[in-house]
């Protein structure tokens, strides 16, 4: 038993000495936003892609999933990531 907790205090001292000296400064160099957007462009066809399946008789849930789908078509047709 003994040489069971000496050996685990020894890997945790051993390990914070040899991670010591390895960390230095981390810098961000050149942080650029590509793309801002201050609205969805594409909420418009959500919504009306759930009132379509809504007034087809879909649940909610299933509206849901269909103006999501919507929503990721108009945005990789204006190739945005979201």
């Amino acid at each position: 038993m003994k040489k069971l907790v000496f050996t685990a205090v020894a890997v945790v001292a051993f390990s914070g000495v040899a991670m010591a000296n390895t960390v230095e400064g981390n810098e961000v160099i050149n942080l650029e936003i590509e793309k801002k957007l201050d609205a969805d462009p594409c909420k418009d066809e959500q919504d009306a892609a759930v009132q379509e399946c809504l007034a087809n008789g879909c649940t909610k849930d299933e509206a849901f999933y269909f103006g999501a789908v919507a929503w990721g078509d108009c945005m990789n047709e204006l190739s945005i990531q979201p």
